[in-house]
C-alpha cells in the first residue's frame, strides 16, 4: 500500500513539474544568448536573442536567415511553437505567443498578451498587441500596420485576408476574410468580413 502512495506522489509531482515547466517539459536547454529555454527540437541562432523567462518549443524556429545584421528577439514570456518562424528584426515579447505556421519578420512586433496562430505572416512594422488574436490560413498583416485591444482577425483560406499600409484594427472589431488597407480604422464593435474591402 504504501509502495503504491509513493509511485502515485511521483507521478503526481513529475506531471505539475511538467505543466509548470517550459514548452510543457520537453527536452531542451537555456539559450546562451539571454538563458531563454529552447526545445531541442526548435531552432534558434547563436545570435539570436531568448530573454531568461521565454521559451521556443517544438519546431519553431527564430534566426537573422539570410539579414546577418539584424536578430530576432524573443523576451519576456513570450512563448514561440508550432511550426512558427521568427526572422530578420523581428520581436515578439511580454505574454504574446506566436504558434502554428505563422511567420514573424522584418521589424514586426508581438506584443502584450497578443495571440497569433495558423498560416499568418507578419511584416514591415507591423505591431499586434493588447489582447489582440490573428488566426487562420492565408492572413497577411503587414506595412505600419496596428491590431490591438481585443480586436480579432481571421482567415479561413476562402478570401487572402489582409490588414496593410496604416491600417488599424482595434476595440472590440472583428475581422473575417476580408482587406483592410490606407488609413482605414476599424473598431468598437465593427465586424467586416466575406471579401469586403475597407480603404482611406
Amino acid at each position: 500500500m504504501n509502495r503504491i502512495l509513493i509511485i502515485a506522489l511521483i507521478l503526481s509531482t513529475h506531471s505539475m513539474l511538467a505543466e509548470g515547466a517550459p514548452c510543457d517539459g520537453q527536452p531542451g536547454k537555456k539559450h546562451a544568448n539571454g538563458g531563454g529555454f529552447v526545445a531541442d527540437t526548435a531552432s534558434v541562432d547563436a545570435t539570436v536573442y531568448i530573454g531568461r523567462g521565454a521559451s521556443v518549443c517544438e519546431d519553431a524556429s527564430v534566426s537573422h536567415q539570410g539579414f546577418p545584421y539584424m536578430n530576432p528577439r524573443v523576451d519576456g514570456k513570450a512563448v514561440i511553437s508550432g511550426y512558427a518562424r521568427l526572422y530578420a528584426g523581428a520581436q515578439v515579447y511580454g505574454n504574446a505567443k506566436v504558434s502554428g505556421s505563422a511567420e514573424i519578420l522584418d521589424e514586426a512586433k508581438v506584443f502584450g498578451d497578443a495571440e497569433i496562430s495558423g498560416d499568418v505572416t507578419v511584416d514591415g512594422n507591423a505591431e499586434i498587441f493588447g489582447h489582440a488574436k490573428v488566426t487562420g490560413e492565408y492572413v497577411l498583416i503587414s506595412d505600419r500596420a496596428k491590431i490591438y485591444d481585443t480586436a480579432e482577425i481571421g482567415g479561413d483560406g476562402r478570401f487572402s485576408l489582409t490588414v496593410h499600409d496604416n491600417a488599424e484594427v482595434y476595440g472590440r472589431a472583428k475581422v473575417h476574410n476580408a482587406e483592410i488597407s490606407g488609413d482605414a480604422k476599424v473598431f468598437d464593435n465593427a465586424e467586416v468580413s466575406e471579401g469586403v474591402r475597407v480603404s482611406n
